[in-house]
């Protein structure tokens, strides 16, 4: 019976203590008034009697509370994958996958990939970072998080505590820092375009660099670009060349910034002559 705090009684529950293969061991027949007295010494006795034959009256109860074997960390890990890949952006998905699978492939699966997830610890995972924590630090970065990730979704099915959780208290801080670029001033472009005019670079180099100044498109964008592409005439009047570049390139749209044709643009951006680009 369990006290309400004020000498009353709160609930009652019915127990047997028993001895299975020489353990004591204590079981609950249900609670009071749901269940009756009649009805719980019956089932008492059965316990009993199921005992002294062998047999273990709760096997069924216990059976369902098992959890299922727990996988190695590289079924994990595609399990993980599986379901971020569904959240990662579709026009980098098969990109970031590539990542993901490259980084574990050389720095997690060798040490961790046929471990049951459940057996993996500490000392496991940090042999995985020790020898590229201070030469890779980027590198070592992202393979802690996605063990983490891993072990996370290990936790969330009731396999593992969080191995990765103490691997910050033993490894040192690798150094990594943020190194941002020097911006320029707006009034000192015109004297740099003329600068890189001016240089020995390749007429395509010159070009693809004004053009990436004057219309703030991505450097990977600018690269891939051809003279096919719909980047000059009217089309592009008022509308965002990023966009135009990835539609070109890779047949979506994408998230971008509206970049009007001026007219230095407009001057700059047609293909040169085929002698010029040879």
């Amino acid at each position: 019976m369990r006290d309400d705090g004020e000498g009353g009684c709160a609930s009652a529950q019915w127990f047997q203590i028993i001895n299975m293969e020489g353990k004591r061991t204590e079981r609950g027949l249900g609670g009071y008034p749901l269940v009756g007295l009649e009805e719980a010494r019956q089932v008492a006795f059965d316990n009993r009697r199921a005992v002294r034959r062998g047999e273990n009256p709760w096997a069924d109860k216990d059976a369902a509370k098992v959890v299922p074997a727990a996988p190695t960390f590289e079924d994990a890990l595609e399990a993980v994958i599986a379901i971020q890949r569904d959240g990662w952006k579709q026009e980098g998905r098969s990109c970031t996958e590539a990542q993901w699978r490259a980084s574990m492939r050389d720095y997690a699966l060798p040490k961790l990939g046929r471990m049951r997830v459940d057996a993996i610890q500490t000392p496991d995972v940090l042999g995985c970072l020790e020898r590229i924590w201070h030469v890779k630090r980027d590198t070592a970065g992202r393979v802690k998080q996605r063990i983490h990730a891993v072990m996370q979704w290990a936790i969330a099915k009731g396999w593992q505590d969080n191995p990765v959780a103490a691997v910050d208290a033993v490894l040192p801080k690798n150094g990594k820092t943020t190194k941002h670029y020097t911006a320029l001033p707006y009034a000192q472009v015109p004297a740099v375009l003329r600068k890189v005019h001016d240089g020995n670079a390749h007429v395509g180099t010159v070009l693809a660099f004004e053009f990436q100044v004057l219309t703030a498109a991505r450097s990977g964008e600018v690269r891939q670009a051809t003279w096919a592409a719909p980047l000059h005439g009217r089309r592009l009047w008022g509308n965002s060349v990023v966009c135009a570049l990835s539609v070109a390139l890779r047949g979506v749209p994408a998230h971008c910034n509206r970049a009007p044709r001026t007219r230095r643009y407009a001057q700059r951006w047609r293909p040169p002559c085929r002698n010029c680009l040879q």
